[in-house]
């Protein structure tokens, strides 16, 4: 068996054509919300979005990451292996989600530096060695035009909420193979729990080869 792997005929590619970019929260220092119109052949609308960014992606292209999740695995002192979860409450959930540290990158930081920074910050932990980086990651494209940096590193130390800003509700958790497979399986205590998106598949491949 084959599969066709020819292009599709011209006038099923037709361009998209955006125009009529408006900020409909210029205030909005983090978040800003944008509406443009889009034209498609004979077909056109409306689409509203959000951006991290003063310029979005679909008008002045891909400058640089917005943000870094920082993807932390850690020994423990008898010589098991587990990572750092983030217990937080996230306010358009109206409950807590389960996820990596994260956080936007500064000017001028690198997203080796923003995951050092984010990590002392939400858990007072210290990274002690960078394994891997990902190239900028999209997750919700079709709602907003930030990426991340995924960071794969290893950390240690102790547990602290003093870099936490008073936004923030984090629970550091330290969690070895059988409490990861519970929160991978939503298995007590973790019923229901919400999980991120880039948690879940690097968690669940963790566990594999584990």
């Amino acid at each position: 068996m084959s599969l066709d792997t020819k292009s599709p005929p011209e006038s099923q590619c037709q361009q998209t054509v955006l125009t009529d970019l408006v900020c409909l929260t210029p205030d909005e220092k983090f978040l800003k919300l944008y509406s443009v119109k889009w034209q498609r052949g004979d077909k056109s609308g409306m689409w509203t979005f959000a951006s991290r960014r003063k310029e979005p992606e679909c008008f002045h292209g891909h400058k640089k990451p917005d943000a870094v999740v920082v993807v932390p695995f850690y020994e423990f002192d008898d010589g098991r292996f587990g990572m750092v979860i983030t217990k937080e409450f996230r306010i358009p959930l109206g409950a807590y989600y389960y996820g990596f540290p994260a956080g936007l990158i500064d000017e001028g930081e690198t997203p080796e530096l923003a995951a050092i920074r984010e990590m002392k910050e939400e858990t007072g932990l210290d990274v002690i060695a960078i394994n891997q980086v990902s190239p900028p990651l999209y997750s919700s494209a079709g709602m907003t035009d930030e990426n991340a940096v995924l960071v794969f590193c290893s950390v240690k130390g102790t547990i602290s909420k003093e870099g936490c800003e008073a936004a923030e509700d984090i629970e550091t958790l330290m969690l070895d193979f059988v409490e990861l497979e519970k929160l991978s399986r939503q298995a007590e205590p973790y019923q229901e729990a919400r999980l991120s998106t880039k948690m879940w598949p690097i968690l669940n491949e963790t566990l594999r080869r584990m």
